[in-house]
């Protein structure tokens, strides 16, 4: 049924011997062939290109055609796994746009635990019992894997450990790293084992599955044909995924060569097609198998409709496949469990099986949605504690038992950062952070963080808590700040003000809709300023940002309330690609009453403001925008500009204006200049100009903290 280009003889047996294309002298032979076969669904791997798989879904459903049954390697794995879950090829094409799948790989960024705070990462050496080694991956396998399980949550669920109960029957294929050989998994967690099938060695850590370490299926079989065959299959529909050869010429690319190094993993040479096989060769030489971006997924999906519809036209007696696939999908969706029996975790943790109850929002004998499964392992993912959480579901008819294997990350980590700014100075910082202290699932982490101005030591401790029927973070932490507070004036810098503060703080942590992340903290402070007596508040800092992480957020929103000082404070940007530019708006506004020197505002916070010294216009209030545009120059080269306009005030009201000072005067600043992107200390130089000051140079070494 598939398209094939061999040679003029292959498709005239094809057409002949197998697909039937009437003619009134082989009227027996046509009869014969056209009878109804047993057909499988082949699937390659081919990393981002196994897109091209979806648009052929798309034409299977279109045509009503169900195979009896799918084989899949690496990404053939991942799509064939929600084919057989009952998703029709539009659901999954709807379900890669809402998921974040173009976050799979990503440019290096060392990831520091986040009991440790926000700080940026360097470089981090992580124990797993065996010793320290440097975090070098460009993957966190935590949302790689929890992405896995909310993918396949509905497989998993219709399963129940045995891929034959799927809508269509499934079988995985991986590659036993000891030998090389290819496995065939049937049964089991389905998450699990397609996660060990797309395991592309260097970049994906290897998947453990009954004792044995498995990468890659692609790197024993990528086409899985021979599977297929042994599963008793009579004609086959292979979906390939064709890469293309690399020239000599192009040795001098590192990312070139890396690429189809990962293609050269895959085996192929060993797949044989038979005239009844109707192979659909999808057009992704072209392709990066590493490219997850939208666009390139709305590509590959497009192609492989149109090379599936071509295949199709040419091939005879597709109806012999036609079948009620509408009605069975529709029929496997009811079915689906929703109804907890039990739950058991394999851990040894005390207090664990609680805290994963509260952390799945499940309870035995009570019902369960869902999507809010799916959304709380996505969330799961972005925690620090957890490398996968395998829910390996069990059970028959209307209820599910989910026997929970957690999958902790890194005992120990040591964590180094640093940071050079031309008018800040150098910063250095590190850490050490411990897991599972206790042995039960304790986080705790101190810091010292070293800057010319400012020097800084930090210690927490975070437990998920059954908290709100969640597993809510739960953070204890202290902290102690010297800094030396400039002063500037019009006719230049003052001596810097000497101040010392204390924090003390213990709260909760929860997650809004719409990936908003909001902690709760009451909060002791004392603080002193040379030459005045110390000074002691105790209140309530509540802090709302778009991550789990306030290091990556774009959007931070945080106000605090104590017995001697109120204040406001929202910091927001975002990108947007505009062509070849990247258009880059940014906002502060802060206010506060009574607040110490060392907790007050600077225009343009650490980004900077055209034209000023960072940190030099200080006051109780400040409101400023930017728009920045940044355009690829080549390779890691881009060129920036921004402009940007605000004030800073003081006093009461809202940047009230007053004469003789900078409070509320408006300025128009703007930079231009350029930035070298390394991947680890990003390198940014740029002139600086605005309406009341001359111009000034803006230098940065990695990310300000």
């Amino acid at each position: 049924m598939r398209r094939t280009r061999n040679s003029h003889f292959s498709l005239l047996a094809l057409s002949l011997a197998s697909w039937c294309v009437p003619s009134p002298s082989i009227a027996q032979q046509t009869l014969l062939s056209c009878t109804p076969l047993k057909t499988g669904l082949v699937l390659s791997g081919g990393g981002a290109k196994g897109f091209a798989h979806v648009g052929v879904f798309k034409i299977l459903d279109s045509l009503h055609i169900k195979p009896d049954f799918i084989v899949g390697s690496s990404i053939g794995a991942i799509t064939g796994a929600m084919y057989a879950s009952g998703y029709t090829g539009n659901e999954i094409d709807s379900i890669a746009r809402k998921l974040p799948i173009s976050n799979v790989i990503r440019s290096y960024s060392p990831l520091a635990p986040g009991v440790i705070g926000a700080l940026p990462a360097f470089a981090v050496w992580e124990n797993n019992g065996t010793g320290f080694t440097l975090q070098t991956g460009a993957v966190r396998e935590g949302e790689v894997n929890a992405l896995m399980s909310a993918l396949m949550l509905r497989g998993n669920l219709l399963a129940r450990g045995d891929f034959d109960r799927l809508p269509i029957p499934l079988r995985v294929i991986g590659t036993k790293l000891s030998t090389r050989k290819a496995v065939v998994l049937s049964k089991g967690d389905l998450a699990q084992a397609v996660r060990a099938s797309f395991a592309i060695p260097l970049i994906f850590a290897p998947g453990v599955i009954g004792g044995d370490v498995l990468m890659d299926g692609g790197v024993a079989d990528n086409i899985p044909v021979a599977t297929a065959r042994a599963m008793g299959a009579e004609r086959l529909i292979i979906s390939t995924l064709p890469t293309a050869t690399v020239s000599d010429e192009l040795f001098g690319d590192p990312m070139k060569v890396a690429l189809q190094l990962t293609d050269y993993l895959f085996l192929n040479d060993t797949t044989t097609f038979r005239p009844q096989d109707l192979v659909i060769r999808n057009r992704t030489a072209d392709f990066n198998p590493l490219d997850f971006s939208p666009a390139t997924l709305d590509s590959l999906v497009r192609s492989g409709m149109q090379v599936a519809r071509e295949t199709f036209a040419k091939a005879g007696c597709v109806q012999t496949l036609r079948g009620a696939a509408e009605q069975s999908r529709a029929m496997s969706v009811a079915r689906v469990p929703s109804v907890l029996s039990d739950i058991q975790v394999n851990s040894k943790r005390r207090l664990e099986g609680q805290t994963m109850r509260f952390a799945l929002g499940v309870r035995p004998g009570r019902r369960f949605s869902e999507d809010s499964l799916r959304q709380r392992l996505l969330q799961l993912g972005e925690a620090d504690d957890y490398r996968a959480i395998w829910l390996t579901p069990s059970g028959r008819d209307s209820s599910v038992k989910f026997n929970v294997t957690p999958v902790y990350g890194a005992k120990q980590a040591i964590v180094v950062g640093l940071a050079y700014d031309n008018d800040l100075g150098g910063r250095l910082w590190g850490g050490l952070a411990w897991r599972d202290l206790f042995n039960a699932a304790v986080e705790g982490a101190v810091a010292l963080d070293i800057g010319k101005y400012r020097q800084e030591f930090r210690g927490g401790l975070l437990r998920r808590i059954p908290a709100l029927q969640r597993a809510a973070p739960l953070v204890a932490s202290f902290r102690t700040v010297s800094e030396d507070v400039r002063i500037f004036t019009d006719s230049g810098e003052r001596n810097p003000v000497f101040t010392r503060s204390l924090e003390l703080a213990a709260g909760v942590s929860g997650r809004l809709p719409r990936g908003f992340a909001v902690a709760i903290t009451p909060i002791v402070r004392l603080w002193r300023v040379a030459g005045s007596a110390a000074i002691g508040a105790a209140g309530l800092n509540v802090r709302m940002a778009d991550g789990v992480r306030i290091v990556d957020a774009r959007t931070v929103l945080e106000g605090e309330v104590n017995s001697r000082y109120q204040r406001v404070h929202f910091d927001g940007k975002h990108t947007w690609g505009l062509g070849v530019f990247e258009l880059v708006p940014r906002v502060r506004v802060g206010w506060s009453r009574n607040a110490p020197l060392q907790e007050q505002f600077f225009l343009g916070g650490y980004d900077g403001f055209g034209g000023l010294r960072t940190t030099q216009r200080r006051g109780e209030q400040e409101a400023m925008a930017g728009l920045a545009l940044k355009r690829p120059l080549f390779g890691p080269i881009r060129a920036s500009g921004e402009v940007t306009v605000g004030a800073i005030g003081a006093g009461n009201g809202f940047l009230t204006r007053q004469v003789g000072t900078v409070y509320g005067q408006v300025i128009t600043g703007w930079r231009v200049g350029g930035e070298i992107r390394t991947g680890v200390l990003d390198v940014h130089v740029e002139r600086g100009f605005n309406s009341v000051h001359g111009d000034i140079w803006f230098f940065r070494l990695g990310q300000w903290f």
